[in-house]
């Protein structure tokens, strides 16, 4: 039974990012667009009351530290109720796919 009430998580998504992006688990959400090399879009089953949330995101980077990747919350696109865009960006600033992505949206309403 989904929960949408002050302070609850609106949506969660585990995410494959490469090839076709794809979660391998979620909640809350609908689809993943591809925007680009490191750069998607989780879109929401049921929108947020409005763009006000907080979104926390990691991955599981390589062993290599070439790989190394940070979550970015916005790709310069603020928050919607129907979604949120983020990137992944090498230290270098350089945007790559990654197989790992984890997103958690809390929202109040």
């Amino acid at each position: 039974m989904a929960y949408f009430g002050d302070n609850a998580i609106h949506a969660w998504a585990d995410i494959d990012g490469t090839g076709t992006p794809h979660t391998d688990g979620s909640y809350n959400v609908s689809g993943i667009t591809d925007n680009g090399a490191g750069d998607y879009t989780v879109l929401f089953s049921t929108n947020a009351a409005d763009a006000n949330y907080c979104v926390i995101g990691s991955n599981i980077g390589e062993d290599n530290d070439a790989y190394t990747h940070s979550f970015i919350c916005s790709k310069q696109v603020a928050p919607a109720t129907d979604g949120i865009r983020f990137a992944c960006e090498h230290k270098s600033a350089g945007s790559r796919d990654q197989n790992h992505l984890s997103i958690l949206v809390v929202a109040s309403y």
